[in-house]
């Protein structure tokens, strides 16, 4: 699936938070596609390896940005663009897991579950290792999603 131009991401801070530089948006790539592929419950866990992927890199450059943005007002619009960005990506994820648009209350739980002051909560202030909140995550999707087949 190829997102509309209004579900495109800011190349520039998708870059930094997929960890490469090769120019090709997540939405792009073929791992971000696999996520309409195979069982439910293997999508899942290739949603949640983006995810938290995204999130080791994106805790460190967010935590910066939301600081910044309290006297900055660039800083700010960059940090708001990033969760709107977060947001879409998260939608069409979805959208390729569930085979269709998923419900507005749906992506804003995945939004907010799979967000960086969660991972961070669980990762940073909880002690708890990647693997673990990765796992979490697809437990917890399954649970929010149900764990019928696509």
């Amino acid at each position: 699936m190829t997102l509309p131009c209004r579900l495109r991401p800011d190349v520039h801070i998708d870059a930094a938070i997929v960890g490469d530089d090769d120019g090709v948006p997540l939405v792009d790539g073929a791992e971000f596609a696999s996520l309409g592929v195979g069982q439910r419950s293997e999508r899942l866990v290739a949603a949640a390896q983006i995810i938290t992927r995204a999130l080791v890199h994106a805790v460190p450059l967010m935590g910066a940005l939301q600081e910044a943005s309290a006297s900055d007002e660039a800083s700010k619009i960059r940090l708001n663009a990033y969760e709107t960005d977060r947001r879409m990506v998260i939608s069409g994820g979805l959208e390729l897991i569930l085979g269709k648009p998923g419900p507005e209350i749906l992506v804003d739980t995945m939004w907010a579950l799979a967000s960086p002051e969660v991972f961070t909560k669980l990762t940073k202030e909880r002690g708890w290792p990647v693997n673990r909140y990765e796992q979490w995550l697809v437990g917890t999707a399954i649970a929010v999603l149900g764990s019928a087949e696509a």
